[in-house]
């Protein structure tokens, strides 16, 4: 496979991780209204930047953790109607954090990719 195939792989399996519901976290959840419009505007703002990638020995535990968590706190904004500075806030927080995930993630797929 080629080193862009493999790429444009990885990235499209991390979409996944955007999309992944978080709303039945939510009271009276799941909210597939709330899943739409939060996985939507991650993936419309979200890209996927190899500059930050490098090998990862250690796993994801911790960026995951921290993406869920502020995924959740954007997907409550939206929920409770928070007004658009606040919920822009969250979900520029949310993308921070899916970029740190994203490059440790990636950076894990790297190193096991490169010891295979």
């Amino acid at each position: 496979m080629s080193d862009a195939a493999w790429r444009a792989g990885l990235e499209e399996r991390f979409v996944r991780w955007l999309e992944q519901d978080v709303t039945h976290l939510l009271p009276g959840g799941p909210h597939a209204d709330v899943q739409a419009r939060v996985a939507g505007r991650l993936r419309a703002a979200w890209g996927p930047d190899w500059a930050g990638v490098t090998e990862n020995y250690g796993g994801t535990a911790g960026h995951h953790a921290a993406f869920l968590r502020s995924k959740l706190a954007f997907a409550q904004a939206v929920h409770a109607g928070a007004d658009a500075a606040e919920v822009a806030r969250l979900e520029r927080a949310c993308l921070d954090a899916a970029g740190a995930f994203w490059r440790e993630w990636a950076g894990y797929h790297l190193t096991a990719r490169a010891g295979a």
